[in-house]
């Protein structure tokens, strides 16, 4: 996971607002977590309000019913008039939250990565912390405590639908704060894997026992979505430029005709992204020898006086991409500081409001609008490498990119490897709005399915790094059969680092390790660290 910053502290709770940076910093670290002060006070607040409620025999969901669409059956005590004299709603009330916990114990398939349930639980801290929510301050303090501790619960890939929240992979988080058996952690900064007992024993934390809400509380909202879309639009903000690089040593090599990119032609259309990322190509090409005026262009017929479209547009076409990355990180920042479950409190005025918070569409629409720009790129990715190993289309460059073509094939299989990795980005393309099922007896007859939107969208962010790994690899290979000494100072600075991770190919060997090595190195570093990225924009 891509962090270039660790936070040695981050404060959560009421008036407390965390940065994607924070979420991920999370996961290489250990930085000191503290709840604000306000948040005890919230939670003392609300988690009275429900009590008060249940003294009054007022009904409350999920604490004096049942679940969805059962919230019409009452707990038969509570509103029994004749209760017995040393009655304790406590624990009438606490078994219905740890058979809720329990049930939902049932998620299946992959595990999900475990640093991203490391930000769930953050997440669903922080959210409750806001003291909106009806639980007690311990309950923050035993999440703290997993954090801490680096007790790391096991959840699955399958099992939230993103209605009412993630409710079947967040309760892998409840069920090891009450120490369920069968729920397995991991454990320390070896991940060594045990039961979540065993876990809270070595780590000398008391199962926590849940207060009417609580178990409610913990399970209904957006935190695994949320971990996952967080993560995935995070990797996304640094491959971006990476890829922007990628496509201008590309178009360097291919010796662009610049005309396409001059300020002008976008300040007249008009649209931002568009704007910036023609200023970025400009900037970052520099006074490179390689790129051509339409004036430079031989009448002898060998070369149009015009660019194919995937040469000449990128500005067009990558602008919206910047523009929507850039309103999905806001909606995606706006849904970690959220509050996002049901009932909510007003702590001021006493209400308790059934609501619908723990709905995931931003986080839906965010990465179903990535997902699709993603397959995009990856379409236009492949299409520029066809121009680089294609004699009709790259300008003199030599068939597959290599100085005997006759022996060997050079990158013609990469273009193979390229095709299958865009072809399911295409694929994951698909908007998983479309796909919503009603169920929970129909009580859940529309859901967000923002967990599956989200892991679809890490899984095209992985895909799209071996694409722009491949076209860096082209685009470096092309530079060097051009003169390096003839491209931009960018461009060279970049040629050294990748030369220093794949050597140059004058015959054919597996590439195989390359891609691997390289795709890790873009994803642990930012372009920043070799190019003022700030002076490009």
């Amino acid at each position: 996971m891509n962090t270039r910053k660790k936070n040695l502290r981050i404060t959560v709770g009421y008036s407390k607002k965390l940065t994607l940076e924070q979420c991920m910093s999370i996961t290489i670290g250990n930085p000191r977590i503290s709840v604000s002060r306000e948040s005890y006070k919230k939670t003392n607040l609300s988690e009275g309000i429900i009590r008060l409620a249940v003294d009054k025999n007022i009904p409350v969901y999920g604490v004096t019913t049942q679940f969805g669409g059962d919230a019409n059956k009452f707990d038969p005590l509570v509103f029994n008039a004749h209760l017995p004299k040393n009655f304790s709603y406590d624990n009438s009330l606490r078994g219905r939250q740890v058979n809720l916990v329990r049930s939902h114990m049932s998620g299946v398939g992959e595990e999900i990565d475990y640093r991203i349930g490391r930000i769930a639980i953050l997440l669903r801290l922080h959210s409750l912390a806001q003291g909106y929510s009806g639980v007690r301050p311990v309950l923050l303090d035993h999440l703290r405590g997993l954090l801490d501790k680096k007790i790391i619960p096991v959840m699955r890939r399958y099992g939230s639908v993103g209605a009412s929240g993630d409710l079947i992979p967040l309760a892998a988080i409840a069920g090891t704060l009450i120490g369920e058996k069968s729920q397995m952690v991991y454990f320390g900064s070896d991940r060594k894997k045990m039961s979540a007992p065993h876990a809270l024993q070595e780590a000398k934390i008391k199962p926590i026992y849940l207060n009417p809400k609580e178990g409610l509380a913990l399970m209904n909202g957006t935190s695994l979505m949320t971990a996952v879309a967080a993560t995935g639009v995070y990797d996304l903000k640094n491959l971006f430029y990476w890829m922007l690089v990628s496509i201008a040593i590309s178009l360097e090599s291919l010796r662009v005709i610049g005309d396409s990119y001059e300020p002008f032609v976008h300040e007249v259309k008009g649209h931002a992204g568009e704007i910036l990322i023609s200023d970025f190509l400009k900037k970052f090409w520099g006074r490179s020898n390689l790129l051509l005026t339409a004036t430079d262009i031989p009448l002898d017929g060998s070369r149009p006086i015009q660019d194919f479209y995937s040469v000449r547009s990128v500005s067009q076409g990558f602008g919206p991409f910047y523009e929507n990355m850039s309103t999905s990180m806001v909606w995606i920042e706006q849904e970690i500081n959220s509050v996002n479950d049901n009932p909510i409190i007003n702590p001021k005025t006493g209400k308790i409001y059934g609501t619908a918070n723990f709905m995931g569409y931003y986080i839906t629409s965010a990465c179903d609008i990535l997902k699709m720009d993603i397959a995009q790129a990856s379409t236009w990715i492949h299409a520029i490498f066809a121009n680089l190993i294609h004699p009709r289309k790259n300008n003199g460059l030599p068939s597959n990119l290599m100085e005997r073509p006759d022996l060997y094939s050079g990158f013609k299989p990469l273009q193979i490897l390229m095709a299958s990795l865009a072809v399911e980005n295409r694929k994951l393309a698909v908007s998983h709005q479309a796909f919503m099922l009603p169920t929970e007896g129909d009580n859940q007859d529309v859901n967000s399915l923002g967990t599956h939107a989200a892991i679809d969208l890490l899984k095209a962010v992985d895909n799209l790094r071996y694409l722009v790994v491949l076209l860096l690899l082209a685009g470096v290979q092309a530079i060097e059969l051009r003169g390096v000494s003839n491209a931009g100072g960018n461009t060279q600075i970049i040629f050294k680092k990748i030369r220093s991770i794949s050597k140059y190919i004058d015959r054919d060997r597996s590439m195989s390790g390359d891609i691997e090595t390289l795709a890790s190195f873009i994803h642990d570093h930012s372009l920043n660290e070799f190019i003022k990225t700030r002076s490009l924009w």
